[in-house]
């Protein structure tokens, strides 16, 4: 009977002194409520087992179960009340209502208020957008012819389109005197005593004698100036080169091919030439001037329509064009001019060629003589090489 409680083994016992028949049921699974025995089927009044609710009876053993509830007792009597309880502590306070419903309604409108003062100006307001433009008024009338184009130049140059060619082809003089400089830039020297009155040295009249003061680059050539003048015989042996920089040293610079041939047109062109006549020196039949120089301007009648001298003949003219070098010459622009025409074919292992324009007095294989002409052109020529029969005459 070990693990049952006292009192449950004393209720099992008082069942059995009593004389309770006991149930017919299981103890095994029975109500947790009652009291389990198991009562030897041998002996009933002598071998009983109390055990618990979950507890299998053995072999040979029956199950018996009591209940441990008594039969209700009788109604007590009511007890007298009890004290007064003491006051219980006030209760938190209780959350707002909602709003009361909205006050009466509105009453009649007040009389209107007198006017009151002025305010002052406000400010500008921003600025509108532009307008459109406006249409196109009527064209007016033709306006008055302006004033007619350039129509002079110095003194030692003519007029040729827009530009001023020299009159005459250029002598080169070096000098470093600043009031000759001026008269030279202004082109106001008239003749060579002019320029040897102020101790100006003349250079390349038989020679290359310019030397390391004008050096065939033209680099540091800057007391070297190329002068129109008439009367004496135009430099030679130098190059392209040292006739720039003699001319920009003069305020000047070599004319365009197109501007020389403007200037050139017109000069009559005598093939050959007889010996003291006043035609282009080109190759003289004999006498003064044969194959040789002639002083700037002593050939009367060798004259542009521009009034410009020796534009044919004398000497071959440097202008500021190059060309890739010509290799060949072909027949003369004009049929019976007989100009010299080289200016065909471009060289691939040597250039660039300068162009030289009017032919020489005929000494070298230039083109010179009978083939001098106002369409005479070359672009065989280096622009880096200098000859006997090739100088210049600048423009601005």
């Amino acid at each position: 009977m070990r693990g049952l409680a006292p009192r449950a083994l004393m209720a099992g016992a008082l069942g059995l002194l009593m004389g309770l028949p006991p149930p017919v049921v299981y103890a095994h699974g029975g109500d947790a409520s009652l009291i389990h025995a198991c009562v030897k089927k041998s002996n009933p009044r002598g071998q009983t087992r109390i055990v618990g609710p979950s507890v299998r009876c053995a072999a040979g053993e029956r199950a018996n179960h009591w209940s441990i509830t008594g039969p209700a007792g009788s109604a007590g009597v009511a007890g007298g009340p009890g004290p007064v309880g003491v006051a219980g502590a006030p209760g938190p306070v209780g959350a707002a209502g909602p709003p009361g419903p909205a006050g009466g309604p509105a009453g009649p409108p007040g009389p209107a208020g007198g006017a009151g003062s002025t305010g002052p100006a406000g400010g500008a307001g921003p600025t509108g957008p532009a307008g459109g433009a406006g249409a196109t008024g009527p064209a007016g009338p033709a306006g008055v012819a302006g004033p007619p184009g350039l129509t002079t130049c110095p003194s030692d140059s003519v007029l040729t389109g827009t530009t001023c060619i020299d009159k005459y082809e250029a002598s080169v003089w070096e000098t470093t005197d600043g009031a000759l400089i001026a008269s030279i830039r202004n082109g106001t020297v008239t003749s060579a005593a002019q320029l040897t009155a102020a101790g100006a040295v003349r250079h390349g009249v038989a020679t290359d004698d310019y030397g390391p003061g004008c050096p065939d680059t033209g680099n540091g050539c800057v007391d070297f100036y190329a002068v129109s003048i008439p009367g004496v015989t135009p430099s030679v042996f130098l190059n392209w080169f040292q006739a720039v920089a003699t001319a920009r040293n003069a305020g000047k610079r070599l004319p365009s091919n197109a501007e020389w041939q403007a200037a050139a047109l017109g000069t009559l062109d005598p093939g050959v030439s007889l010996a003291d006549t006043l035609d282009c020196n080109t190759a003289n039949g004999g006498g003064p001037g044969v194959n040789a120089l002639v002083p700037t301007g002593s050939r009367a009648d060798c004259v542009s329509d521009a009034f410009a001298f020796d534009l044919v003949g004398n000497v071959f003219e440097w202008v500021a064009d190059w060309v890739p070098q010509s290799t060949q010459c072909v027949p003369e622009l004009f049929i019976g001019t007989g100009d010299f025409n080289c200016l065909a074919g471009a060289s691939t292992a040597a250039g660039p060629g300068a162009l030289i324009r009017g032919g020489d007095f005929g000494t070298l294989d230039l083109g010179g003589g009978v083939n001098a002409g106002v369409f005479a052109v070359s672009g065989a020529i280096n622009p880096s090489l200098a000859f006997e029969g090739i100088g210049f005459r600048a423009a601005r």
